[in-house]
């Protein structure tokens, strides 16, 4: 992945209406709500439980645990010992990032919900999907790729209010970033919601900066895109590039450590 030029020393641009995280909004609609709805079962009350203690972390990113540190190391281990299990493996490495939120990383927790995102998607279980990709983007706010497959998950959804503001966010953080790749990507998101919601004439000229955008900085190859496109699902892990393969890779072998550390801990 591209390096970012940092320059300001503020996280992120002011704009408090697109970039405010949901817990420092007042009155706002409960995050996640949608997950034991989608998941009555003992696996969705965990996934609830790991839900609500991320995104506390990922409003101050401190070394304050959020939840219970027995019952996620306890819930990190069950997780860990089904194996690379496409829904415990990440719900287990959240466990013990967020039991252990000292040593946790932006990166890898991003990772492990845009992995249940994914999950959810090829379950069908959309509220899911769309709570775990915005987390993704909660956890890492200065990648913009996080964003804009958030708003893209909401995309395929229906939603395109929220996906249009999702959208908006990936821009706005992808200029403060200098990440040309995300600011056409974003773009090219807004055009379609706008084509969706009735204006294409809005729509055409979103989609016209992007494509000089695109040409201006050499990255034309986005504008074959087809995932940014479509209504469809497309397993949004598979579009961060570079970090996806090393992420995956990662994910694996840390499952497999943490698997002979607890079997060590007898």
């Amino acid at each position: 992945m591209m390096a970012y030029r940092r320059r300001s020393t503020a996280e992120l641009p002011f704009a408090p209406l697109e970039l405010l995280h949901p817990l420092d909004l007042p009155g706002g609609e409960i995050e996640g709500r949608d997950i034991l709805r989608e998941m009555p079962t003992a696996d969705g009350s965990h996934l609830w439980v790991l839900f609500r203690v991320v995104l506390g972390w990922t409003a101050r990113q401190d070394d304050k645990c959020h939840g219970d540190v027995q019952a996620l190391i306890r819930l990190e281990r069950e997780m860990l010992e089904r194996g690379a299990d496409p829904f415990a493996a990440p719900c287990g490495l959240l466990a013990g990032y967020m039991a252990h939120p000292c040593a946790a990383r932006k990166e890898e927790v991003a990772w492990a919900c845009i992995c249940l995102a994914e999950w959810a998607q090829e379950e069908g279980f959309a509220g899911i999907a769309e709570g775990f990709s915005k987390l993704s983007a909660y956890a890492w706010p200065r990648n913009a790729r996080y964003a804009v497959l958030a708003a893209h998950v909401l995309f395929v959804s229906g939603k395109t209010r929220e996906a249009e503001s999702w959208f908006t966010r990936a821009h706005k953080v992808a200029i403060w970033t200098d990440d040309w790749t995300c600011q056409v990507r974003a773009l090219l998101g807004r055009s379609d919601v706008m084509v969706e919601n009735g204006s294409p004439e809005a729509g055409t000229c979103l989609r016209q900066r992007a494509i000089e955008l695109a040409r201006r900085r050499g990255c034309e190859d986005i504008l074959a895109e087809r995932w940014l496109h479509v209504r469809t699902p497309s397993r949004p892990a598979r579009h961060l590039e570079t970090h996806a393969i090393v992420g995956e890779v990662r994910r694996i072998g840390e499952v497999r450590v943490r698997q002979s550390e607890l079997r060590a801990r007898g």
